[in-house]
């Protein structure tokens, strides 16, 4: 409570701002389809870039927001991908904000900083990934990860480097100290009016939330195959009843992925051999057996969880306050042209910034 309370009132403008930012280029890479759950351009990581001159409690809290807002707006809070999420940025938040205390602007620039950033990012997730789903396999596809987390991160550091020399907003917010703020509204206490408005279907009776959670441990706990991939079936088919299933071609990469990471390290029967590769019936099994639970956990998050949850006290309110400037960029996206990609962005952050076409019909 503490931390929160040391953030004066331009600082959590700032957070709320940047925070939808990361939501909102967060939920642009969610859409595409990858392998892995820990596989990320990395786009989500400019506003951290961008806010890196706030003081040390508002920076933390925006990585906070960041993480909760993404579990919350992607529906993984109760999943594997969340702990991804926390782990890479965690790491990458923290040693970007310890470069730049003692480096910047002098010995390092933003392009520094953010390799830095995506590396460590990349390696406390392949850490996470060795530990709980891909064992040793992890250690095979590092290498390749390393090197896309290093050009990603060279890239968005480039970007930034531009944008804050050119940007309009961020000259206003962090170099001419502009108090002109963001007068966004707060949500209304109401949860049912919330609800309503954002057209967000009730929550399941708790009975079933309850038979749910029992399945969700028994997918972890019990260590049959047909048991895990029953219940992953079971999940799915009441995602697609609710209309959260997601795109099955998205799940079945996502699922082909990790058995194909864990059938790397070969163990148990040989089933068949091509060239070098020789495939195994333990690493199929583990395989299929690893992809069932994060894809049956990130089905769960994603329908028994609610998407909007009461968090008390002031970081309530910023991610209350995050979550509604989210709905205000996604309206404006149409604005956002990868054309114009600098001038967009910084006329996207402007608008929402100065709040002058929130009468907009």
């Amino acid at each position: 409570m503490l931390l929160f309370g040391k953030i004066n009132e331009k600082e959590r403008r700032i957070i709320a701002l940047l925070g939808a930012f990361c939501l909102f280029l967060g939920a642009l890479e969610y859409v595409i389809p990858k392998p892995l759950p820990f596989i990320r351009l990395g786009a989500a990581n400019l506003p951290l870039l961008l806010a890196l001159p706030l003081s040390f409690p508002a920076f933390i809290t925006l990585i906070l927001i960041k993480v909760l807002g993404q579990a919350l707006i992607s529906g993984t809070l109760v999943s594997y991908v969340f702990l991804f999420s926390l782990a890479g940025t965690a790491a990458s938040a923290v040693m970007m904000l310890v470069i730049y205390r003692l480096f910047f602007p002098h010995l390092i620039g933003f392009t520094g900083v953010s390799v830095c950033g995506a590396l460590c990012s990349t390696f406390a997730q392949i850490l996470i990934a060795r530990a709980l789903i891909l064992g040793e396999s992890a250690l095979l596809i590092a290498p390749p990860l390393l090197a896309m987390g290093t050009l990603t991160g060279l890239l968005l550091g480039l970007f930034c480097e531009r944008f804050t020399k050119s940007s309009r907003w961020y000259q206003a917010v962090f170099t001419e100290n502009n108090e002109k703020n963001l007068p966004y509204d707060e949500p209304s206490q109401n949860s049912g009016e919330t609800r309503r408005a954002r057209n967000i279907p009730p929550s399941p009776p708790s009975v079933f939330t309850c038979a749910a959670i029992l399945c969700a441990l028994a997918m972890i706990f019990v260590p049959v195959l047909w048991v895990r991939l029953g219940l992953l079936c079971l999940f799915w088919l009441y995602a697609q009843l609710r209309r959260r299933a997601g795109n099955p071609v998205f799940m079945l990469i996502f699922f082909a992925g990790i058995v194909a990471c864990t059938m790397l390290i070969p163990y148990g029967r040989l089933l068949f051999a091509w060239g070098p590769l020789r495939f195994t019936e333990g690493a199929l099994t583990a395989g299929l057996s690893k992809a069932a639970i994060v894809q049956g956990l990130m089905l769960f998050s994603k329908t028994f969880m609610p998407r909007e949850l009461a968090f008390p006290g002031n970081f309530g309110r910023l991610l209350s306050a995050t979550l509604t400037t989210f709905g205000m960029i996604h309206l404006e996206k149409t604005s956002f042209t990868p054309a114009a990609l600098m001038p967009s962005l910084d006329a996207l952050l402007w608008k929402c910034w100065s709040g002058t076409d929130n009468d907009k019909a």
